[in-house]
């Protein structure tokens, strides 16, 4: 008898150590030695601001989620219509749906539509939609061949007679694919830069473990092709051109015409996440620096380990997270808008830790000012931000000023 109730008394200590352990490290990868990262320190801003004061918030959910999104029209502002783009990876595809909103003063959905206007297989993850100021619609993703091997490519998506069609745009080459990790590293972050142009943030697919053949450096630290690196893409020519390099893994990216600031956000190694100030022709020294550490260890990441830790003789990121928050998407508020009057030009950045408010300043060179964690159960992606100010992101939320309610 005691020996039963022994065995039954250890087996739910270990089911219990078990869940614990489980349910520890994957709440949000914070409050545990085995996780990525001590979530509290991201509480202390450069300057202190502990609240948001400026503003009564309010969410509504409106119950789509996306990887990505981008506005398609919101000429009429009762009526604004949305591109998500949404991978599917047990069949290998992604679908780009159309969703109407019926936006009344607070956005809140009513009789929303949802039309899939296009599908395409044979994707490992998906990167982003752009529409353009001329309403062309461009998509981004990792795709494989038969031999399983990836590259990053962008589409544009074609409309004849409601019915949509894609057109290869640009390409990576094909690469073996080097673990688990290879496919969501791939970037796709795209903005469109000056008329007929469009950026691409393409990651390095975590080849940083593949030796390259052609100079045996990481494919980020290669000039002969375009893994690690910001393309410029000329609609017209379809060339290509680098615009920056030493990227790692690029997940936001974002284009203020007025001033013509391009901000970039990057995941970093182990720590290390980045908000960047991306200019034409710069080195950002992945893999030779890094803030953070490198998960692993073999005898091509040892070469760089030197530079771990600091960013030394590379262009510096204007602001990096130590630890890391899972740094996501970013967005600038315009000048003009009226729903969150105190925080024009401010930038807000998605993250796995939460969602930010970031302040810059406006002169060069342009430095962070402050980062406030917003005191909303927030966790995206993406998003973006409409005219009037309301964000909408790719997990279904609308934020909004609740003072004007």
């Amino acid at each position: 008898m005691k020996k039963t109730i022994f065995i039954l008394f250890l087996c739910i200590t270990l089911c219990s150590s078990f869940f614990f352990l489980a349910g520890a490290y994957n709440y949000k990868n914070s409050y545990w030695p085995f996780g990525r990262g001590y979530y509290g320190a991201v509480k202390k801003p450069i300057t202190e601001v502990l609240n948001t004061t400026t503003h009564a918030l309010a969410i509504k959910n409106y119950g789509k989620s996306y990887d990505s999104l981008a506005i398609l029209d919101e000429s009429n502002e009762k009526e604004i219509q949305i591109i998500g783009l949404k991978g599917n990876a047990t069949t290998d595809e992604f679908a780009v749906p159309l969703d109407i909103y019926k936006a009344e003063f607070d956005l809140i959905q009513e009789k929303s539509k949802e039309v899939k206007i296009f599908t395409i297989k044979n994707n490992y993850r998906v990167g982003d939609v752009l529409v353009t100021d001329d309403k062309r619609i461009f998509v981004s993703y990792v795709v494989a061949d038969h031999r399983n091997y990836t590259a990053v490519r962008l589409d544009e998506l074609i409309k004849d007679n409601k019915i949509y069609s894609n057109k290869k745009i640009y390409q990576t080459p094909f690469m073996k694919r080097t673990g688990p990790m290879s496919s969501i590293m791939g970037g796709g972050k795209m903005i469109e830069y000056q008329k007929d142009q469009i950026l691409l943030a393409v990651g390095t697919l975590s080849l940083y473990h593949y030796n390259n053949n052609v100079n045996k450096l990481d494919p980020s630290a290669s000039t002969h092709h375009d893994y690690g690196k910001i393309i410029k893409i000329d609609l017209i020519t379809n060339k290509t051109e680098i615009f920056s390099s030493g990227h790692r893994n690029p997940h936001g990216l974002s284009y203020s015409k007025d001033d013509e600031i391009i901000i970039e956000t990057e995941h970093g190694p182990m720590g290390g996440d980045e908000i960047n100030i991306i200019e034409y022709g710069q080195d950002y020294g992945w893999p030779f620096v890094s803030y953070g550490i490198d998960y692993d260890t073999n005898d091509f990441t040892n070469q760089f380990k030197k530079g771990f830790g600091r960013h030394d003789g590379y262009k510096k990121p204007m602001y990096a997270f130590l630890p890391d928050v899972g740094i996501k998407g970013i967005q600038r508020m315009s000048g003009n808008q009226t729903e969150f009057p105190h925080w024009n030009k401010n930038y807000f950045l998605c993250s796995t830790h939460g969602f930010f408010r970031i302040a810059v300043t406006e002169n060069k060179p342009h430095s962070v000012i402050f980062r406030e964690l917003i005191p909303l159960d927030v966790n995206c992606r993406d998003m973006e931000i409409l005219k009037s100010g309301k964000i909408i992101t790719n997990t279904g939320r609308v934020i909004r000023n609740n003072d004007l309610k």
